[in-house]
C-alpha cells in the first residue's frame, strides 16, 4: 500500500540556514487545483481535483520542527487526509543534521501504513540565503508491510529565490523502497513549485504574503502502480510569519 508523501517543506531550507542566527516560526496555507483526472482519465477518473496543505515550521536551539496536513477533496467531500511530522536535530555547526520523521493518513476507503524514518541530512545555503539545498538518506520502517517493513528513502529539497524575490522555485524529490505484491518495490515522487510573490512588487505591502504559481507532480509507481505520470496543478499560497 502506497503511503502518501508530501513535501515542499515550507521553505524548510531557509529555516535551516538561519539556524543559530535567528528563530524562525511560520505557517502557510496552500490550495492546489489538480488536472490529473482529465490528463489520465482512463487511469484515475475519480482523482481528487482540489488539495489543501497546511504547513508549519519552527526553529529552536536544537534544530527545527515541521509538520504538514494534506486534505484531498472531491464533489462529495473530503476524500483523504495525510500528515507528516519532522524533527531535525542540529545543535552543532557542522552542516549535517539528524532527521526523525513520521508519515500517516487515511482515505474514505482505507488507512495508510504508519511509516517512521531516521537518518542523516546534509544542508547547504549560499551567503544571501537565496539558494538552498538539502539531501538525506533515511532508514524507513513501514509498519504492517507484509513483505518487508525495513526499507530506505532518499530525499532532496531545494529553494531558489530570484528576480529580486518576485519568484521562488522550491520543491522536493523522494525515491524510496516499499515492497509490493506483483508491482515494483520502488517509487519516485517529485513536486517542484514555482511561485510569484506579490509582496515583492513595488507599492505592495510587505505583509501581503500572497503567492500564485504552479506545482508539477511527477511520479513513478505512486498514484498508479508501475506507471510514470506528470500532473500539473495550479497553486495559491498565503504565508503567515511570526
Amino acid at each position: 500500500m502506497h503511503l502518501l508523501k508530501k513535501g515542499g517543506f515550507f521553505l524548510i531550507l531557509t529555516g535551516l540556514l538561519q539556524f543559530g542566527k535567528v528563530t524562525v516560526s511560520g505557517q502557510n496555507l496552500q490550495l492546489f487545483f489538480d488536472t490529473g483526472r482529465w490528463i489520465y482519465a482512463n487511469d484515475c477518473p475519480d482523482r481528487p481535483y482540489i488539495t489543501s496543505t497546511v504547513e508549519m515550521l519552527h526553529t529552536d536551539k536544537y534544530g527545527l520542527f515541521f509538520y504538514l496536513v494534506d486534505m484531498d477533496y472531491t464533489k462529495k467531500g473530503i476524500y483523504s487526509a495525510y500528515w507528516q511530522l519532522i524533527r531535525e536535530l542540529q545543535f552543532w555547526k557542522f552542516p549535517l543534521s539528524i532527521q526523525l520523521q513520521y508519515d500517516g493518513g487515511l482515505t474514505n476507503q482505507y488507512s495508510f501504513n504508519h511509516a517512521y524514518a531516521i537518518g542523516p541530512k546534509y544542508n547547504y545555503n549560499n551567503d544571501d540565503n537565496t539558494r538552498c539545498f538539502s539531501g538525506g538518506i533515511l532508514y524507513k520502517y513501514i509498519q504492517g508491510n507484509p513483505i518487508n517493513p525495513h526499507n530506505f528513502q532518499v530525499s532532496i529539497t531545494w529553494y531558489i529565490s530570484f528576480a529580486k524575490g518576485l519568484l521562488t522555485y522550491n520543491g522536493y524529490a523522494d525515491f524510496w523502497q516499499e515492497p509490493q505484491i506483483n508491482i515494483s518495490d520502488y517509487a519516485f515522487l517529485t513536486k517542484p513549485q514555482l511561485y510569484f510573490n506579490f509582496n515583492k512588487l513595488k507599492k505592495v505591502n510587505d505583509n501581503f504574503n500572497l503567492s500564485l504559481g504552479t506545482e508539477i507532480r511527477i511520479s513513478y509507481n505512486f498514484f498508479v502502480p508501475d506507471k510514470f505520470m506528470v500532473i500539473p496543478a495550479l497553486a495559491i499560497k498565503w504565508t503567515f510569519w511570526e
